[in-house]
């Protein structure tokens, strides 16, 4: 489902992160080249690989709800909204 450019996101930051040991990656690409689903697609390969504690971080309220409803839709996944820097979620998971 993904576009060939999202697909070369996922596996840089599948390189960068599980090859390379480092922490994370910041996307930076234009508006509209589908940051969210190149996210969404290496938190999904992360999820069915059993590394089920995932945290994502996002600039804007706006940007978070549009992560949580792409992935309930497109990548069968739940992402729980932390209601602050404090909160450390429910159970785990996927929280943003």
């Amino acid at each position: 489902m993904l576009k060939p450019e999202q697909q070369e996101d996922v596996e840089f930051i599948e390189t960068r992160v599980n090859v390379n040991n480092k922490p994370g990656v910041m996307l930076t690409n234009g508006t509209g080249t589908g940051k969210t689903y190149s996210g969404l697609g290496f938190v999904k390969r992360m999820y069915d690989a059993g590394k089920k504690n995932i945290l994502i971080v996002s600039p804007s309220e706006s940007i978070n709800d549009q992560w949580i409803e792409a992935a309930s839709k497109h990548f069968d996944l739940s992402i729980e909204k932390l209601d602050s820097t404090k909160d450390s979620g429910k159970d785990g998971g996927i929280c943003i």
